[in-house]
């Protein structure tokens, strides 16, 4: 604290623009830091239960496809027929036709018979009664022993003339396939996306190992505790519940929104990385904290630099001064003892103007070194109000950047109705060949089926052209409050700039005034000097020794009043110890 009273006025001010600097871009940087981190958590939790149900549409488009098509079939006549040498040569065209593994049919009794002649009984499976009682049905993913991968089977019913159920046509699907569309689906760099079947099993993942393992993390969860959070929202998964969780897995934390696949026991997760998601708000916040850093250890690097530069030409004045006093003491004793009655008065008048002349040299001293540093403290505020000027104009180049975001996304816009009405025309089109398979009567049963199956992707695409602009539409608003918080950011920014601009005018006022004083005191010193060298001509006649023993005296004492002074502002002990010597000499 009484070294903090010592410093000048200079010192302190550069001090405190430091510390301002300081806790100002602190402040303004953990304000961002903060609103960022919310706004992107509260845009993670929206975002991603969003996109779970944009994967469930796609995967149920794809397996309502399926679906489609293998009812067709199972509609045709040669199918109802149940004459197995038509029905094998079919299922043999349609298998290549539709690009699945293989095709067959279940009889009554749960006899499956397949064109390669070999069978099956498949009675207690569940996907065969629920087609006997009419419905079309899906199985869960198994891993297939014959081709070492995994497949799910469409189960159809056949119908006669009387709508009676007489046999289920059975197709095999190759289960890869909704690893590759989960493939395509994920948030973020290192995001990912996965579906479980209604056991908990893992069916679809980017890693095929935990396909392959039909990893069931929920009886994991049972022996190994890391599994737990996940095995809970997994039993949600289960319900047919969509949302939005926050697990720790594999050794870091991560976002998943779910949603439930309609038309099957099936639920899709998509999921990214926590540190993925907010790396870009942790880069801000490191270089918040560096900057902070580097602004305290450049205030305590000048502080010290300041601090050398004073103190040790102190140091060096007061072992200088310390040593004068001594001598000049030792001969101002001897002179004093013979003469000090005969000259009192001449020589009171001479130490006193003696005092006034040496005080005055050290206030002119003084003011030159507050000009100097007014100089120093000028040239670090005119630093700052660049370095905060550079700043502003980076804001500028964001609000511009962010401004050509929003326009792109208003380019997106325009191509999703783009593609909103070429799904229309679509659906038109879809909408003649239905009408005219409708003429051709059995002929065009087929193609009437395909028109069908157009019309129906004419209809979901225009659904996600919707869904598509709907997120567009929050993408751009979000852009204008990034413009808007910019805006703020820069307009602090402003008001920082306009006060340091404020500060380095005072500093160069304080630092005219500084230089006009020093020049008025060394103008008094000369006349006080000019007075005292009159003074010592009018007494030197009668009081020359008094005169000389009471001028070296004087000297001694001001010359050991300013080593003390010098010694305590360098905080040099040994100044204390060589006054006080000199103290006792001038007793003897």
């Amino acid at each position: 604290m009484q070294r903090l009273k010592n410093l000048s006025i200079g010192q302190k001010l550069i001090i405190g623009i430091i510390l301002l600097l300081v806790i100002t871009s602190t402040a303004i940087g953990t304000l961002s830091f903060v609103q960022s981190s919310v706004a992107l958590q509260e845009q993670v939790e929206e975002n991603l239960p969003l996109m779970a149900q944009d994967g469930a549409r796609l995967v149920n488009s794809y397996i309502e496809g399926y679906r489609t098509a293998v009812e067709g079939v199972a509609s045709r006549d040669v199918i109802e027929s149940m004459d197995w040498s038509r029905q094998r040569r079919v299922l043999e065209e349609e298998t290549g036709r539709l690009g699945i593994l293989g095709m067959g049919i279940i009889a009554p009794d749960g006899e499956a018979r397949y064109p390669d002649g070999s069978t099956a009984q498949l009675g207690d499976r569940n996907y065969f009664r629920q087609a006997m009682n009419g419905r079309t049905a899906f199985s869960d993913i198994i891993i297939s022993r014959v081709i070492n991968r995994p497949v799910f089977i469409v189960a159809a019913p056949i119908r006669n003339d009387r709508d009676q159920v007489q046999g289920v046509l059975l197709a095999r699907l190759d289960g890869t396939h909704l690893s590759e569309i989960t493939d395509n689906i994920g948030y973020g760099e290192t995001g990912y996306s996965y579906i479980i079947d209604s056991a908990g099993v893992l069916i679809a993942h980017g890693n095929r190992e935990f396909v392959m393992d039909q990893r069931n993390f929920i009886e994991e969860s049972e022996t190994n505790p890391e599994y737990a959070s996940l095995a809970a929202m997994f039993r949600q998964m289960i319900r047919g519940e969509s949302g939005f969780d926050e697990y720790p897995f594999m050794g870091s934390d991560r976002f998943f929104g779910y949603a439930p696949i309609a038309g099957t026991n099936w639920s899709i997760a998509v999921g990214a990385q926590k540190a993925d998601v907010f790396s870009g708000i942790v880069a801000m916040r490191w270089n918040i904290l560096f900057l902070s850093i580097a602004c305290v250890a450049i205030g305590i690097f000048l502080s010290l630099l300041l601090s050398r530069s004073i103190t040790k030409p102190l140091k060096r004045s007061v072992e200088t001064l310390n040593a004068g006093a001594h001598q000049v003491s030792s001969a101002s004793g001897e002179v004093a003892s013979s003469s000090q009655a005969q000259a009192e008065g001449a020589s009171e008048q001479a130490s006193s103007l003696e005092q006034t002349s040496s005080s005055l040299e050290e206030m002119a001293s003084q003011t030159r070194h507050n000009a100097d540093n007014a100089g120093q403290a000028d040239q670090a505020v005119r630093e700052t109000v660049k370095m905060v000027e550079s700043g502003v104009a980076s804001m500028e180049r964001m609000n511009s950047a962010i401004s050509e975001i929003k326009t792109s996304t208003a380019e997106t816009s325009k191509i999703i109705k783009t593609i909103d009405e070429i799904a229309f025309q679509t659906n038109l089109l879809a909408l003649n060949a239905a009408v005219e398979a409708a003429r051709a009567g059995e002929a065009g049963k087929g193609f009437a089926v395909v028109a069908e199956e157009v019309r129906n992707l004419a209809m979901r695409s225009a659904e996600a052209a919707k869904n598509t602009s709907e997120l567009i539409a929050r993408s751009q608003e979000n852009a204008d409050n990034g413009v808007a918080v910019n805006g703020e950011v820069s307009g602090q920014l402003s008001a920082i700039q306009d006060s340091a601009a404020k500060i380095s005018t005072l500093i160069t006022e304080i630092s005219a005034a500084s230089k006009e004083q020093a020049q008025g005191i060394e103008q008094v010193n000369i006349g006080v000097a000019e007075m005292d060298k009159v003074v010592q001509q009018n007494a030197a006649n009668a009081e020359e020794s008094a005169s000389a023993a009471e001028e070296l005296s004087s000297h001694a004492a001001e010359m050991e009043r300013i080593a003390e002074e010098l010694a305590v502002m360098a905080g040099s002990s040994a100044g204390e110890t060589d006054s006080k010597a000199l103290i006792i000499n001038e007793d003897q």
